[in-house]
């Protein structure tokens, strides 16, 4: 169990912070630090940056206790994890807190003169007390020494932490305003060329419209009559999507002020230049309305969510939202996420979180670039109908493109695999029979759980079995096994 406050120098966490925080600053894009003020951009640095001085919840300390081995004697080593001892009673006291956790094993100066032993976490520090002498009055006086020499050390690094944050602000301005210099000279020199700029390779054309938009052409679901865009086409739209937000991180001043509706505007104006003025913008739709929505002979066939990141839980309402936005025939869905948060990377990452703990998530993701990830989610009305992909992890993608294009149709795609002389497709055919009988499995073991009858319990003179048995044949779509594998009909009448 660690001492509190005995390590290194706090002023070794001093410097790898202002380190973290001018490394951050350099790594800015020309074009982040010239579009926006330098005011902004110091309390952004500052504010994740800024060393945060631990406070603990004292109203939310609570005590534990655990059966164990704790010493027998108090002397010579009253230390009872370090000896061997006799069954007793471990009890330990929890201090929640917020704050920077590693403050509490970096030593303040002065440091604290008696300082304790310790386990710390994100959340809380425990003490533990444990000996075959101890009374509820040796344990209260320990656990409040502890929480006195706490208390002491966490001052005493205050101290340290309320001049170096000051410090620090100052350090964050100079740098930015060096690094603003740095940039204006870069796009003065850029733009004092005399010789027009050569296209790059790599460069998007969001903007370019093509000369013929193309048609979309969703493909009838035979099933219920429904429509589902062919995959290119899906594909097709989100690289428009993605298109239009490279523009806009590399144009970021014309962005910056924009709100939701007015930048959807922007993606809304590439899509029905390029697909021939299918997309409408908040269009009313199931029990909401959605931001994006393509439709075709009055059906859906696209719908997308376009929203700012505002953390963790409101990424799951917005999920929330595309979700009650969809019909369960709307399986080509979409979530557009704008940030203006500096760190990325963790945007991304508590995106991901978020999404996969949402109660309707399926399975995912599946990365298609460096920021575009696809995800299989249930309909909340209908958990058999999915959005965006079949989830079974044996099939392949070539599979599951089948099966949208089918609307589902199984049967067919099975049929069609089966005649198939690709050994692709015979692998292919393998792994959908044993995904299908995996699912009809688990139906009928669910089903072999069900009581089928009228009463609880059932009557025999009202039973199901008396009922059926009064029918000279009975006909079934797609039940013949549930009467079959049940008890509901007697011996000899199948």
């Amino acid at each position: 169990m660690p001492l509190l406050f005995s390590g290194a120098d706090v002023q070794v966490a001093f410097k790898n912070v202002q380190g973290n925080a001018k490394s951050e600053i350099a790594n800015f894009s020309d074009d982040y630090v010239l579009s926006h003020s330098i005011e902004d951009l110091a309390d952004s640095v500052y504010d994740k940056f800024a060393i945060k001085t631990p406070v603990l919840d004292k109203d939310n300390i609570r005590s534990d206790w655990v059966d164990g081995y704790v010493p027998e004697y108090r002397t010579p080593n009253p230390n009872f994890d370090r000896q061997p001892g006799v069954k007793g009673r471990i009890y330990s006291l929890h201090v929640p807190y917020t704050g920077d956790e590693y403050l509490f094993h970096y030593m303040p100066v002065p440091p604290p003169p008696n300082p304790a032993h310790a386990t710390v976490s994100k959340a809380e520090v425990v003490f533990t007390a444990g000996g075959a002498w101890h009374t509820s009055e040796y344990i209260n006086q320990q656990f409040d020494a502890n929480l006195a020499t706490l208390e002491d050390g966490i001052a005493r690094v205050e101290k340290n932490v309320t001049p170096f944050n000051a410090a620090l602000r100052n350090v964050i301005v100079a740098r930015l305003a060096r690094r603003i210099e740095i940039a204006k000279k870069t796009r003065q020199t850029t733009q004092g060329l005399k010789y027009p700029l050569r296209r790059r390779d790599n460069a998007h054309e969001t903007y370019k419209l093509p000369e013929k938009p193309k048609q979309l052409v969703p493909k009838p679901v035979q099933v219920d009559g429904s429509y589902v865009l062919d995959k290119g086409d899906y594909q097709s739209i989100l690289k428009i999507g993605e298109s239009m937000s490279l523009v806009m991180e590399r144009s970021p001043t014309v962005f910056e002020k924009a709100e939701e509706e007015h930048i959807r505007v922007h993606y809304l104006v590439q899509l029905n230049g390029q697909h021939q003025g299918k997309a409408t913008g908040e269009t009313f739709n199931s029990i909401g309305k959605t931001d994006i929505l393509i439709r075709h002979e009055n059906k859906n066939v696209f719908v997308a969510e376009c929203k700012f990141w505002r953390g963790y839980e409101a990424m799951k309402k917005t999920a929330d939202q595309l979700l009650g936005c969809t019909t369960w025939r709307d399986t080509r869905t979409a979530l557009i996420i704008f940030n203006r948060n500096v760190d990325f990377t963790n945007v991304i990452s508590e995106a991901q979180r978020a999404i996969k703990d949402h109660q309707q998530y399926r399975s995912g993701p599946t990365k298609e670039s460096e920021s575009r990830f696809r995800y299989t989610f249930t309909h909340p009305e209908d958990k058999q109908r999915e959005l965006i992909v079949l989830a079974d992890k044996d099939l392949d993608e070539h599979t599951r493109d089948l099966l949208f294009d089918s609307g589902g149709a199984f049967e067919k795609v099975l049929a069609d695999l089966q005649v198939s002389t690709d050994s692709d497709d015979q692998q292919r055919h393998d792994a959908l029979i044993t995904a299908v009988a995996g699912i009809f499995n688990g139906m009928n073991n669910a089903f072999m759980h069900v009581p089928f009858e009228f009463e609880n319990p059932p009557s025999v003179q009202h039973s199901m079995a008396s009922f059926l048995s009064r029918f000279h044949a009975i006909f079934t779509l797609n039940q013949d096994a549930l009467l079959n594998n049940t008890t509901i009909l007697g011996s000899g009448r199948r």
